[in-house]
């Protein structure tokens, strides 16, 4: 019997050589926290969230410079907040990886990948997961806003997609950082759907 770990121990190889080591292990966290939260959410997802949260973050250690020169090469749009964070282009040239690089073809795969660090509002199931599953992943540490994403996250998708959001838009304001309009869109609807089940 093929295990997923085995049908994709390619792609594992590849990562492996192209990742830090500390990234690789992160890669290889959400892809099986995500495969859990499939199981909790739908079942038939189960796949495809592991192969997501595998390669989610292939575009996560190129450099700044990288980054800026191929999300141009690729004519991705690059607005201000991301000229001032590079960083945030890990995400859309990590579908564009994905695709090219590690022959993903799957639409929603690619546009859970492209959407994992800003999110959005009314996520589907997958794009839900790999989102909250890259932040509760096993290797993250054990400090209280992790601790409360992932009580929520196989209680509540929505829960946990909110308490991301908010994480997520804290720090970056903690850090003195002005935050995506994205970010916030995704905050703002999750916040509306805790209030619509009197979660607030």
């Amino acid at each position: 019997m093929i295990t997923l770990s085995d049908k994709y121990r390619e792609i594992r190889e590849r990562l492996k050589n192209s990742l830090s080591e500390a990234r690789y292990a992160h890669s290889l966290g959400v892809a099986a926290t995500a495969a859990c939260m499939a199981m909790r959410y739908d079942i038939s997802l189960v796949e495809r969230a592991y192969l997501a949260g595998l390669v989610h973050d292939a575009a996560k250690c190129m450099s700044d410079e990288e980054k800026l020169r191929l999300a141009e090469e690729k004519g991705l749009p690059v607005n201000s907040y991301e000229k001032a964070s590079p960083g945030l282009l890990h995400a859309p040239l990590g579908a564009v990886l994905a695709e090219e690089v590690y022959g993903v073809r799957d639409e929603e795969i690619l546009s859970a990948i492209r959407l994992h660090t800003l999110g959005r509002p009314e996520m589907t199931t997958l794009e839900a997961i790999l989102y909250v599953s890259d932040y509760v992943e096993p290797d993250r540490p054990d400090v209280p806003y992790f601790r409360a994403i992932r009580e929520a996250a196989f209680r509540d998708l929505d829960e946990a997609c909110y308490l991301t959001a908010k994480t997520a838009v804290d720090y970056t304001r903690n850090k003195g950082q002005a935050v995506d309009p994205r970010s916030l869109a995704t905050l703002e609807y999750y916040r509306n759907r805790m209030e619509e089940k009197g979660l607030s």
